[in-house]
């Protein structure tokens, strides 16, 4: 994404944040960003484009720092892995996405909840792949499944921490234990 269009979605993230996505419109936006109309119609066809284009800006990023981190490092290492996983949560917690999710979870907006639904199975399927790196290619066949277990468990722990007030459970060590659950659950799935 160009610099421009990073700008303009950037604003309507914060005012996402603020206001809700669909109390947000695009004169809220256009008036945030201090862009005419049409410069805004360049970008974006409508506000859910602007929706999609910050969660492609989002897995852009996690895209690469997760490759950084994998220069000169085994990709069978489960530390490189959890660190993958903790800097796409830590994206997430930073921009505020939570809430958006949860809006768009609770919305009727059907185009919305597409994007985020591909959002998801994008992160599934490099999850996926990143498994079979570190548990071998016997886990391939199910290798999806356990992505999705995976994510399961990790995201129940960090609902637990947050409803119990347990800030100290930062997503590396939700990672973590999560993975130590999947060692056991690969090993049935194989």
């Amino acid at each position: 994404m160009n610099k421009r269009k990073q700008q303009i979605a950037e604003h309507a993230l914060a005012l996402f944040l603020e206001k809700g996505i669909r109390n947000t419109s695009i004169q809220d936006i256009i008036e945030r960003a201090r862009i005419s109309k049409g410069t805004f119609y360049n970008y974006f066809s409508s506000k859910n484009e602007c929706v999609g284009a910050l969660l492609e800006q989002l897995r852009y990023e996690a895209g690469l720092h997760r490759n950084e981190l994998l220069v000169g490092k085994d990709p069978k290492d489960l530390d490189v892995l959890i660190e993958q996983i903790a800097i796409h949560s830590e994206l997430n917690q930073k921009r505020g996405m939570a809430a958006v999710f949860e809006e768009i979870f609770y919305s009727g907006d059907k185009e919305l909840k597409k994007l985020v639904l591909n959002y998801r199975i994008s992160e599934l399927e490099w999850l996926s792949e990143r498994l079979v790196d570190v548990y071998g290619e016997e886990l391939r066949p199910y290798a999806f499944e356990a992505s999705i277990i995976f994510y399961g468990i990790m995201q129940h722990l960090l609902f637990a921490g947050k409803i119990l007030h347990q800030d100290s459970l930062h997503p590396r060590a939700a990672a973590a234990s999560a993975f130590h659950y999947m060692g056991f659950i690969t090993d049935a799935l194989v």
